[in-house]
């Protein structure tokens, strides 16, 4: 299993290198406002390097990885899709 989550991150983490190559210096419009990539590329460097010490803290320390209990998984779960249901919710009324 962890074997799978660190494929996991260095592909996130490929994906980030992607995307902070193929958004450097531009704009774009996004619903009516200007986005800065300058701003966004930050974001992605914080990305990065949080994959980073995530990788290395799980080499330094494989003993600490452990397996969610499926009952925080079914409950984050919950909590997710009653956001999601909310969102909608709002968007429908709006």
């Amino acid at each position: 299993m962890p074997h799978k989550a660190m494929l996991a991150m260095k592909r996130s983490g490929h994906v980030l290198l992607q995307m902070q190559e193929n958004l450097r210096w531009r704009e774009v419009m996004s619903k009516g406002n200007v986005v800065s990539f300058t701003e966004r590329k930050a974001e992605i460097q914080a990305g990065i390097e949080f994959l980073d010490l995530l990788d290395r803290d799980i080499k330094d320390n494989p003993e600490g990885i452990q397996p969610i209990p499926r009952g925080l998984l079914q409950r984050i779960q919950a909590i997710r899709n009653q956001a999601d249901d909310n969102r909608r919710r709002e968007l429908q009324e709006g």
